[in-house]
């Protein structure tokens, strides 16, 4: 199963001011979640012979945070600053092998959890601020071990 799996602890979010490459690793995450889905319209006309038929719409995503909650971290403070005064946030959400979706989002939402038998965490809701891209990390260069030899042996 080596490289077929990736372990979510290995991933890595950074954040920063919108419209920049985010560059300030998120401490204390917990869990990231991205969630992206597609809008359908009903296109169901009589011709469809008893069977409703769609098409795809707009699509949206959800990037969901869920960090250890420390409010006299710069990451709490950046992310409720955001909310309060709808100012959008760079975010690249990065598997740790720097693949990842990256791209401004607007903070939607803040949910304080207050568990009983756990440390207290906040969840940030994010939605995208216009349209956000997959990053594809470049191949690896062969090593010179790795090299085919073009030459007669």
């Amino acid at each position: 199963m080596n490289g077929l799996v990736k372990m979510g602890y290995r991933g890595i979010l950074k954040y920063g001011p919108a419209g920049k490459t985010p560059s300030e690793r998120l401490p204390k995450t917990a869990d990231v979640s991205i969630a992206l889905e597609k809008g359908t319209a009903d296109a169901t006309t009589r011709d469809s012979a008893g069977w409703r038929e769609t098409v795809p719409t707009l699509k949206n995503a959800t990037l969901e945070i869920t960090v250890v909650r420390d409010a006299a971290d710069a990451a709490f403070v950046f992310f409720a600053n955001a909310l309060e005064t709808d100012t959008k946030v760079a975010l690249f959400a990065d598997d740790g092998t720097g693949e990842g979706f990256d791209g401004d989002f607007h903070v939607s939402e803040l949910a304080d959890s207050q568990a009983l038998e756990d440390v207290e965490k906040l969840t940030v809701s994010c939605t995208p601020a216009g349209r956000f891209h997959r990053i594809y990390p470049e191949p690896a260069e062969p090593g010179p071990d790795q090299q085919e030899s073009g030459g007669e042996a």
